[in-house]
């Protein structure tokens, strides 16, 4: 038979300095756990920044006859999806005037200065888009030019290098940019798919009852009229038709 080896007792000493040695490895890992725990949070900090950064590539700026963003005369809803995230992305019927309601999307609902809308011309397949729309009194959305929601007569006066004319206000289509008068801005009207702007009264404008009256109906007013000069309404809204491909 195998001889039993007798296990030796350690000396009283020793068994002490094992148990100090395990009780000062456990206090190590305790100490340690809120530098994990902090290393975690960090982790989790420089995912959602790499994250974010990558959703701040979405483009806003609209550039006259090409796109509106990353959006094109050939996107499809399937691909508003891919750009904006289907949560992004909600099926909605979009006003285009006077009561007329048409298929479409509104892109970023819940985010008002992000927020735009699109139009289908094929509203079976949900592609070839008609027109894309921001309104309101301000947007991340602009033209190449810097052209927002917000942007004053006076400033579109400047960038155009001259007077141009536009609708009179108190109906749907108030305000509307009828031409640029030759202007530097008459790209915004171009073979590759039209620009519309509209301006409307902004809040505050110091001007008679009167003078408000003068510049009202579907009249033609040049932007140098005295009371739109005086009135110096802003863009409420940006429409780009796009050119069916």
């Amino acid at each position: 038979m195998a001889k039993r080896h007798k296990r030796k007792n350690l000396p009283a000493g020793r068994k002490k300095k094992g148990v100090a040695a395990r009780s000062k490895a456990r206090a190590a890992v305790y100490r340690s756990w809120p530098l994990i725990i902090a290393l975690i949070v960090l982790s989790a900090i420089i995912i959602w920044a790499v994250y974010s950064m990558v959703g701040n590539t979405v483009s806003f700026v609209i550039v006259p006859g090409e796109r509106a963003g990353d959006i094109k005369a050939d996107t499809s809803e399937n691909d508003l999806f891919n750009i904006y995230g289907r949560s992004n992305v909600r099926r909605r019927s979009i006003n285009v005037g006077e009561g007329e309601l048409r298929p479409g999307v509104v892109i970023y609902p819940e985010q008002p200065l992000k927020m735009a809308e699109v139009v289908w011309r094929d509203t079976a397949n949900r592609d070839d888009p008609g027109r894309f729309q921001v309104s309101g009194n301000r947007s991340m959305w602009r033209l190449d030019n810097e052209i927002s929601l917000g942007t004053a007569l006076k400033e579109l006066e400047r960038l155009n290098g001259r007077p141009f004319q536009l609708a009179g206000f108190g109906w749907d289509y108030g305000g509307t940019v009828l031409s640029w008068s030759g202007g530097a801005l008459e790209r915004l009207s171009g073979n590759g798919g039209r620009i519309i702007l509209r301006l409307r009264e902004p809040a505050g404008a110091d001007i008679t009852d009167d003078e408000r009256m003068s510049v009202q109906g579907d009249g033609r007013f040049s932007s140098g009229n005295p009371v739109m000069q005086k009135m110096n309404p802003v863009v409420y809204s940006i429409i780009v038709e796009f050119v069916s491909k």
